[in-house]
């Protein structure tokens, strides 16, 4: 097997400057060439039309990856990872996922004239296994954006959607549409700022299945809905054997599905205007409720850690949505090089201690800076001068690891 990487750069410094370049050249058997095409987004990367992965592979093991470049993927909050910025005002650009087993993982999606951010699946095309995991995806411009972030358009597509913070959407944050449906996970995920076109309380702003039958079991669970305009936050129409526990809803005309509901979500996040950090405060009642999904993790992994990488649960239970709050020791070196491990800072703290510490893969990078950079407002990682792992949060120091 051969994992074939590839830089993508809008600015003409890596290996391709368009996602359709890309696309082209690796629409290949992926299985008779036993290949995984491993795209690598790094800095700010336009996607100025649409573009759909169709045709190359069947296969769990051989098949297409967009990821953010070692050393830039976000650490939680907007701004600070590669991005994919949809930059065609009015064009309806769409990203859509048709092969099976597509897996788009750790970037920013920063949707400005799209229509529905993502498309999993198209009229008579039924991918499997489509994976969404661990995106920052929101609108720069709630009015030019007229779509869902997530829209399944033939039920028969599996997917999965976990630990994504989905902010901004003028429609649904996911919406599972037309025919029978496929079996899917829609789980831990973070949505806020939904059903901009306030379409009413039959909208169901948060996730949707209309129109569909889920293949058994699918799971919905503990998922964190605020601030729907006009609709509800959960409902599952149709048939078919769907879990659903340990969701929240606050700020809706409807959070349905039996979620726990309440007022006032604003108060649950870090930040809910710019730059954007929806870790969750320290002190509010989605803390330790989650559902206990052991009987998941040891099919779907990444459940054991929260977007950007903490370890779930760290309390008596998980919480609800994408970020896991962590008190205590903040740093845990990453297993895998293209996962950044963050820890979300709820109390100040300054830490230090002699010794040194290392990277289990040497593949993985941070900057290197001899001073802190100007304008700092949100989470900062970097190795100092002497050699220090530093991690710099809302204007103050919090850790610092190894010489001093």
């Amino acid at each position: 097997m051969v994992d074939n990487f590839s830089i993508l750069r809008s600015d003409g410094g890596g290996d391709y400057s368009t996602l359709g370049g890309w696309e082209a050249d690796t629409d290949n058997d992926l299985v008779t060439a036993t290949t995984k095409e491993i795209a690598l987004v790094s800095g700010i990367f336009f996607l100025n039309a649409s573009v759909s992965l169709n045709g190359a592979t069947t296969n769990a093991q051989f098949h297409r990856v967009l990821i953010a470049h070692s050393g830039e993927q976000h650490i939680g909050t907007s701004g600070t990872g590669a991005r994919i910025q949809y930059n065609a005002a009015g064009a309806g650009v769409s990203l859509v996922f048709r092969d099976d087993f597509d897996a788009l993982s750790g970037l920013e999606l920063a949707a400005s004239g799209s229509d529905d951010i993502l498309s999993l699946g198209n009229f008579g095309n039924d991918p499997s296994g489509i994976r969404v995991i661990s995106n920052l995806i929101f609108s720069l411009d709630e009015a030019t954006n007229l779509g869902d972030a997530i829209r399944v358009i033939d039920g028969g597509t599996s997917f999965s959607v976990i630990n994504n913070v989905i902010w901004n959407i003028f429609e649904k944050g996911v919406n599972i549409t037309i025919n029978a449906a496929g079996r899917w996970d829609i789980i831990h995920n973070t949505f806020h700022n939904l059903d901009l076109e306030q379409a009413g309380p039959g909208s169901n702003a948060g996730v949707r299945q209309r129109n569909a039958a889920a293949n058994n079991p699918s799971y919905l669970l503990n998922n964190l809905v605020s601030l729907v305009h006009g609709g509800g936050s959960y409902r599952i129409d149709g048939s078919g054997n769907v879990l659903t526990s340990g969701n929240a809803s606050y700020d809706s005309l409807a959070p349905g599905l039996g979620a726990v509901h309440g007022v006032s979500g604003l108060t649950l996040y870090t930040s809910s205007v710019p730059p954007y950090d929806f870790s969750l405060l320290s002190a509010n009642d989605v803390l330790n409720s989650g559902v206990p999904i052991d009987f998941l993790v040891g099919a779907l992994p990444i459940l054991s850690t929260d977007v950007i990488g903490s370890t779930r649960p760290q309390g008596t239970a998980s919480e609800i949505g994408a970020y896991e709050v962590i008190v205590g020791a903040i740093f845990q070196p990453p297993d895998d090089p293209l996962v950044f491990h963050h820890r979300t800072v709820t109390q100040s703290l300054e830490h230090s201690m002699s010794g040194t510490f290392e990277f289990k893969d040497s593949t993985f990078k941070l900057p290197t800076l001899t001073t802190l950079p100007s304008g700092i407002q949100n989470q900062v990682v970097w190795i100092n001068a002497s050699g220090a792992l530093c991690i710099y949060h809302n204007g103050a120091w919090k850790v610092k690891f190894g010489a001093q």
